[in-house]
């Protein structure tokens, strides 16, 4: 999901070069065991460059590097979520965040409201 409407909708015109019916949702997450990949520090300590989040998963034969990540935080159940830079955004010449989030380590005292137009509240977790 995206962290704000700007991101979304910019992810959203990265797929579609004509207008299309749409809805977008982002969300506002607060926890802190989240593995934060657009802070410099953290890129650090994963020895990750900018291009790994820019790389494109489709067609590729091996699960990317951030695939791979996301894979072996889906095993536990500490870590609630990954924030990583936008790629639409990086394209598109802004900044902008998403984040992907583990349900099985979503709980309490993390949470998550799930976001439409103007703002209303669709879902919250946990």
């Amino acid at each position: 999901m995206s962290e704000d409407r700007a991101t979304a909708l910019t992810e959203y015109d990265k797929y579609y070069s004509e207008p299309q019916p749409h809805i977008a949702f982002y969300g506002k997450l607060v926890t802190k065991a989240i593995i934060d990949l657009a802070d410099s520090t953290t890129q650090a300590h994963f020895g990750f460059v900018p291009t790994v989040y820019f790389d494109s998963f489709r067609l590729k034969t091996h699960p990317t590097t951030l695939q791979r990540l996301g894979l072996e935080i889906s095993r536990q159940s500490t870590v609630a979520g990954i924030r990583f830079p936008s790629a639409a955004c990086h394209f598109a010449g802004t900044v902008g965040h998403n984040v992907v989030v583990y349900k099985n380590a979503f709980l309490s005292p993390n949470s998550l409201q799930i976001l439409g137009a103007e703002e209303t509240v669709l879902e919250e977790w946990p």
